[in-house]
């Protein structure tokens, strides 16, 4: 989902590190981070829908755990990725907060978050298919 919205702050951070030592090394990094009024309202908004979207989820899993067909009856794995997608999101979601001035150590660690809870999702329906 794209949304395009006025951005009232912008701050740009640059700064230099420079190394002495066997070659001469300059790096310069520039970042720039806008920030809208409402960036709290959007924020939340798209918690609430993905929050329903996993009591849906939830829902469907609880109305489908009776299923005879074998192939079919994944109800209990679907839980425990539904859980797992919760646990994840409620973990990344304080530590994207806290680390919103450091764009690498959130990037490094909100990647990381997302690719071991996608893995561990398919893991979770798919491994079980195969015994």
């Amino acid at each position: 989902m794209g949304v395009h919205y006025a951005a009232n702050h912008c701050q740009e951070n640059n700064y230099r590190i420079s190394r002495q030592g066997e070659c001469n090394l300059i790096i310069q990094v520039n970042q720039n981070r806008c920030e809208g009024q409402h960036d709290q309202y959007f924020t939340g908004f798209i918690m609430v829908y993905k929050g329903l979207l996993l009591i849906f989820g939830t829902f469907i899993t609880w109305q489908t755990r009776n299923v005879n067909i074998p192939a079919l009856n994944d109800s209990r794995f679907i839980g425990l990725c539904i859980y797992n997608v919760v646990i994840f999101s409620a973990l990344g979601l304080p530590l994207s907060i806290l680390l919103a001035d450091n764009s690498d150590y959130t990037y490094g660690i909100i990647g990381g978050l997302i690719i071991f809870c996608t893995t561990l999702t398919l893991c979770l329906l798919f491994l079980p298919k195969f015994r």
